[in-house]
């Protein structure tokens, strides 16, 4: 008889897509199924390159979701010989349509949301096509269900999950989504709207990392795992402090960069 294969540990002693990571591993048989991954706000895509090529990755598809013109391109032109991904020239909110994505500074900062406030370097503005997770979804005519969601739309973040209430119940996808702390946006939503919205949807919160605080000390913003209820236990009782990282670490697909110097 083969001895029982140990489970991996799960990695809290650094950042949230490591301890994504394990946490895939962990839970191989609730990703077998739910082979979609979708990046809302993706960016440069690194996120949704680093999960789907993978060792033993169980996404055998994403769906990246990026409205600034130039990302989009960009994107495009890195990730068009791999069929894995596929690439939407669209911003993602509670309804479809047309919007004005505000840019001003890096390409990372755009918004369906206007800027509390002046910011340096260039102001672009750019009419986007707007649609909802949902709606896409039931276009799309994908094969596999959502496994995982990440949400990184500088204060519009609560607009798209609520626009994903049917995949939300339906497909019971993991969610990494940004949380601002502090104010940034006009209307932008706050990390307590998201938790008693998500708690509805019967999901708690898993894990809080990748946290960035002001020049002030207060804090930015971080990274939060939301994770289906059903999948919480308490057979595993024991606790673990997680060590404070020496030095915060930049992400690549970070949209905010360095810019909280209140």
């Amino acid at each position: 008889m083969k001895p029982p294969v140990a489970s991996p540990s799960p990695n809290i002693s650094s950042s949230l897509e490591d301890w994504l990571e394990s946490q895939l591993a962990l839970h191989a048989g609730w990703f077998q199924e739910r082979g979609l991954l979708l990046d809302v706000g993706a960016y440069h895509g690194d996120f949704a390159r680093r999960f789907v090529t993978a060792p033993n990755s169980p996404f055998r598809k994403a769906v990246l979701f990026e409205p600034n013109p130039e990302n989009c391109a960009a994107l495009r032109q890195g990730l068009a010989s791999d069929d894995r991904f596929r690439v939407e020239a669209m911003a993602c909110a509670d309804h479809s349509g047309g919007a004005k994505l505000y840019c001003q500074g890096e390409r990372s900062t755009g918004s369906l949301l206007a800027y509390q406030s002046e910011r340096p370097g260039p102001k672009n503005e750019h009419e986007v096509s707007v649609t909802t997770v949902d709606e896409f979804l039931s276009a799309a005519g994908l094969a596999a269900p959502a496994g995982l969601i990440k949400v990184n739309t500088q204060g519009n973040d609560l607009r798209v999950l609520q626009g994903a209430v049917r995949t939300l119940r339906t497909d019971r996808p993991w969610l990494v989504v940004e949380m601002l702390a502090t104010p940034r946006f006009v209307n932008q939503a706050w990390p307590d709207e998201m938790m008693v919205f998500l708690q509805q949807q019967n999901y708690f919160l898993a894990a809080q990392m990748n946290e960035f605080y002001t020049a002030t000390g207060w804090l930015a913003w971080y990274d939060a795992c939301f994770v289906p209820r059903e999948l919480f236990s308490m057979d595993a009782t024991a606790n673990l402090p997680r060590p404070t990282a020496p030095a915060a670490r930049k992400k690549p697909w970070r949209r905010w960069r360095l810019h909280a110097r209140a």
